[in-house]
């Protein structure tokens, strides 16, 4: 199937994706459980599965699952968001590319406070309204 591919840089209309993403050693969720490192709060990217430096895998981790150097992560989520998780899992001396690069998928966003972590996000943002025929349709406003 072909889908019409839009000119120019992502709008709200940004679908979400799935990547892997390895942890290095020096990286800042290393040695911690996911409920630790509080992923989905502070990046909003589900963790999907967890390939180990042995080769076993977990799929779909719990939240006790402690994320180790060497783990081959598969992540879901938006590209910022993703983004921003790539540049907490890349070792300290990559981290300024990282943020550059994480920098340059937010470009053009709209801000939105993060869950308290005092960094200010940008994401697609996207409102449907939803009215109820059978209520009069949508409020007046005065």
């Amino acid at each position: 199937m072909d889908l019409p591919v839009r000119p120019g840089p992502p709008g709200p209309d940004v679908l979400p994706e799935v990547r892997e993403v390895r942890l290095t050693s020096s990286a800042e969720l290393a040695d911690q459980s996911l409920r630790e490192a509080r992923v989905r709060e502070r990046f909003g990217v589900l963790v999907l599965a967890v390939r180990r430096a042995d080769g076993t895998s977990e799929v779909t981790p719990s939240p006790e699952t402690r994320l180790r150097p060497g783990d081959l992560l598969r992540v879901f989520g938006l590209p910022a968001q993703l983004a921003a998780f790539e540049a907490a899992t890349a070792d300290s001396a990559d981290a300024p590319s990282a943020r550059r690069k994480q920098r340059e998928t937010l470009q053009g966003r709209p801000e939105i406070p993060s869950n308290g972590s005092g960094t200010t996000l940008r994401a697609p943002v996207q409102l449907w309204v939803v009215f109820a025929p059978d209520k009069g349709g949508p409020p007046k406003l005065s």
